[in-house]
């Protein structure tokens, strides 16, 4: 207990050192305001930024008895990774003060105006990297959560507001007030409709609003004591959940409605999600994978390739953020998107066929298709999995795309002439897709992904995101210098594994810059 206390009095301690030093900061930034006009308008900004991050320190502080101790503990590095950098403008303005009676006006007013925009770049980064680990809070049961949110509405960001739209969306809908998130069948526009290639979505028009749309196709997932309308109940949250997504953000395309049907008596639910308006030429990550076989190097550059990884491990926190597991995170679930800021695209998840909340019922039945075991942790192969699916496994899968993503090589293929997926020849997996042993085949083709990102990735990508790539691979190992061992990911709401995912993946990535 004593342990615990000192921990609490760290984060507010840190808070309140954070509060101070960027208060003074800001008032000594805006006594130069009217010594230009440029420096009044980098003063505003400033003001924005550090109002922005003030209310969310003061949320956290009202959170303090809420928060899981490995949340605390990382609320706490970040509290002195900001009081660091508050105290480095601190100097640097100080330096440029000390030098004001040997400079000119406009000199001294150039090198202030100098720091100002490096102490707001560094404020936007770190703010960045708090996003990721406070929409962690969406998942804490703690009914306090939604009293400090409720009674800071007034001054908390727009992040906090979407925690609180997204925690609303978490809960059981209202059965009368609410607005049914199923739509009619006639407003999917059925003759606009074209498939993706090495892709299971749609493209469509959705007439009533008049959108582009990509369509998500899930069918009805019952079990033991799960008759059609709870199944339906389950599509309906999940499509609530993912009706609160932010596109850019986080890499989640809008779910606008779900519509219903029945084929052969299995119900069939069409998740409709919108397609942002400026972008357009769908195609599968797959598909730009294997359209690169046989080149000598990537057709994209290295900063494009990094930017998709990071974008990619946002939507993977996104889906972790709200309570639920995907299950089926590959390059034909992720479809990339032609925009004007990049040559590469930018891309969305989905595939959200097998996706549920954390808690919900799982049977432990797969399938034998060893071109999605490959993407699979090998405790979750074969046709009766040896656990029940948890939020590790998607890292395994996201750790697979890295280092496709790293090699800019698909590890399987179409083959015209037999009518079946390959594996590619430089993936060497063929001799171990024929043993008859599932837990021996699935252990050989991990350590040979893991050789692969340990020899490989380093040359191409870097040693960082080899380190990231490799941590993701064994995010359930045991003794693993990545996540750490199992047991301490046993807190109720699950924030360990999101906490640990955020140091280890979200924020190493974010560093990376070429």
């Amino acid at each position: 207990m004593a342990e615990v206390t000192g921990l609490a009095l760290s984060v507010l301690g840190g808070a309140d050192i954070c509060v101070r030093a960027g208060r003074s900061l800001y008032a000594k930034y805006r006594s130069y305001k009217d010594a230009e006009v440029e420096l009044s308008e980098l003063s505003l900004r400033l003001k924005t930024h550090w109002y922005k991050i003030e209310a969310k320190i003061s949320l956290i502080k009202d959170l303090d008895h809420a928060l899981e101790e490995n949340l605390k503990i990382h609320f706490t590095e970040l509290f002195e990774l900001l009081s660091r950098k508050l105290e480095d403008a601190r100097v640097r303005l100080q330096t440029i003060e000390l030098k004001q009676t040997r400079l000119n006006r406009v000199k001294f007013a150039a090198l202030v105006k100098r720091t100002l925009e490096e102490a707001i770049t560094q404020l936007d980064k770190w703010q960045n990297q708090l996003d990721w680990t406070w929409f962690l809070m969406a998942r804490i049961t703690n009914p306090i959560v939604d009293q400090q949110l409720t009674a800071q509405r007034t001054r908390t960001s727009d992040s906090a507001l979407a925690i609180m739209r997204l925690r609303e969306t978490m809960r059981p809908a209202p059965q009368t007030t609410e607005k049914s998130i199923f739509i009619p069948a006639s407003d999917l526009g059925h003759e606009k409709i074209v498939s993706l290639p090495y892709s299971p979505f749609l493209l469509a028009k959705l007439f009533r609003p008049e959108r582009n749309v990509l369509v998500d196709i899930v069918a009805s997932r019952g079990g033991p004591g799960v008759g059609p309308e709870v199944a339906k109940v389950g599509i309906r949250d999940i499509a609530r959940v993912l009706s609160q997504a932010n596109p850019m953000k986080f890499g989640i395309m809008a779910c606008r409605g779900v519509v219903e049907s029945t084929d052969s008596g299995v119900g069939i639910f069409k998740f409709v999600f919108e397609i942002p308006d400026h972008l357009n030429n769908p195609r599968s990550l797959r598909s730009l994978l294997v359209d690169s076989r046989g080149q000598r190097r990537p057709p994209y550059p290295l900063s494009e390739r990094f930017e998709l990884a990071k974008r990619l491990a946002r939507s993977v926190m996104f889906v972790h953020s709200s309570n639920m597991v995907h299950k089926n995170i590959r390059p034909d679930t992720i479809v990339i998107f032609q925009g004007e800021i990049s040559c590469l695209g930018i891309p969305f998840l989905l595939g959200f066929e097998k996706i549920r909340a954390v808690n919900a019922f799982t049977n432990l039945m797969g399938d034998a298709e060893w071109q999605k075991n490959l993407y699979r942790h090998p405790n979750r192969q074969g046709l009766r999995h040896e656990e029940s699916y948890k939020m590790q496994h998607d890292i395994y899968s996201f750790g697979v795309c890295l280092l496709e993503i790293g090699l800019w090589s698909s590890f399987i293929f179409w083959n015209e002439e037999t009518g079946s997926f390959e594996p590619d020849p430089d993936l060497h997996i063929s001799e171990l897709l024929a043993y008859k042993d599932q837990r021996k085949k699935a252990n050989g083709i991990k350590e040979i992904l893991l050789d692969m990102a340990t020899k490989q990735l380093p040359s191409t990508m870097g040693p960082i995101y080899a380190e990231i790539a490799v941590a993701c691979l064994m995010c359930l190992d045991r003794g693993n210098n990545g996540f750490g061992n199992e047991e301490e990911f046993t807190d109720e709401d699950g924030i360990s594994v999101g906490v640990r995912y955020v140091e280890k993946v979200l924020m190493r990535l974010e560093e990376i810059s070429v």
